[in-house]
Formats: structure tokens, C-alpha cells, sequence
């Protein structure tokens, strides 16, 4: 029962130190450090755990961790579709095949945000991205800013978790068990 309050409060202290405008990293950092503190004297864990975040830390920084050997190349295809102007012709070509179709920069747009934020490894870069090909377009055709926006910020959201995303590769460490891979399925 004390771990579940335990829980709930750090719940609570998060929520409040976000919506109060503290930084976000701040406010995690903090909130894990207050939450560690107080299972130490609750009695849950004890000060020596404290030095496993250290070996933790540098198990995943390590050759030890297989599935970061893609990130790099998933980062570089996506520099590679931002500087070439692939992104761009694609979005033009998406743009005429969907013609006739209500909402098709829209949809143009989240394509494009699927196909360019997994490669691009995180949000803000493939929302700039998206931003830079599809915002104007959008806003010539006469779309309100709120759902241009909302379109650019909605492709960069979903791509993050579609796979193969640059971010899906640091959750499978976290999840990951030593077994062989004849036993997985």
C-alpha cells in the first residue's frame, strides 16, 4: 500500500511542478530524487540503490546495448530527406495525387510527418521539418492557422511512435530481457 501512495504522490508533485512552469527536466529530475528520498525513509529501499542509477547509466552508454546501432543511420536518412528536398517533392506529389479530396494538405501532411519523424529521431526536428514544407502550402489554401498548426504538430506526434522511430529503439532497452532470440516469440 505505501509504494501505490508513494506513487500517487509523486503523481501529484509532477503534475503541480509542471502546470506551476517549472522546467520540465527540472521537475522530473527533482520529482525522482524527492520520490527516491522519501521510499528511503518509508523504508521501501535504502541509500545504497542510489549508485546502481550510476552502472544503469553506463550499461546503456555502452557497446552492451545492440539496438542502438541503427539510431545513427535512421538520423542520417532523416538529414538526408531534409537536405536533399525529398520531403518537399514528396509533399507536392502527395498534394496532386490527393486532389479532389477535402482536407488533402492535411492528410499530405501527416504522411509526411510518418515518413519523416521516425528517421529524424526526435519531435521538434521533425516538426520544424514538417513545418518548413507544409506550412504555407496549407495556409495558401486557405486552411485556418489553428488546424495548419495543429496538422504540423499532429505529424510530428504520431511519427515518434510509428515505427521504425528512433524512440522506440531507447523504450526496447528498457524493456529488454536476456533470453535467446529462439525464445522470444
Amino acid at each position: 500500500m505505501v509504494n501505490e501512495v508513494l506513487t500517487v504522490a509523486m503523481l501529484v508533485v509532477m503534475a503541480i511542478g509542471v502546470f506551476s512552469g517549472f522546467p520540465v527536466a527540472l521537475v522530473l529530475a527533482g520529482t525522482g530524487f524527492l520520490g527516491f528520498v522519501a521510499a528511503v525513509w518509508v523504508g521501501i529501499t535504502d541509500f545504497q540503490h542510489l549508485g546502481l542509477i550510476y552502472l544503469r547509466a553506463r550499461g546503456v552508454l555502452t557497446n552492451e546495448s545492440v539496438q542502438f546501432t541503427s539510431v545513427p543511420m535512421l538520423i542520417f536518412l532523416g538529414l538526408i530527406l531534409n537536405a536533399s528536398g525529398i520531403a518537399e517533392t514528396m509533399f507536392r506529389l502527395l498534394g496532386r495525387l490527393l486532389t479532389g479530396v477535402p482536407g488533402r494538405y492535411a492528410i499530405a501532411t501527416l504522411l509526411i510527418g510518418l515518413v519523416l519523424a521516425p528517421a529524424a529521431g526526435v519531435i521538434g526536428a521533425s516538426v520544424i521539418t514538417v513545418a518548413l514544407v507544409a506550412y504555407a502550402p496549407m495556409m495558401a489554401s486557405g486552411y485556418a492557422p489553428r488546424t495548419a498548426g495543429g496538422a504540423v504538430a499532429a505529424s510530428g506526434a504520431l511519427g515518434v511512435v510509428f515505427p521504425p522511430a528512433v524512440m522506440l529503439f531507447f523504450i526496447s532497452n528498457v524493456f529488454y530481457r536476456n533470453r535467446p532470440v529462439d525464445t522470444v516469440a
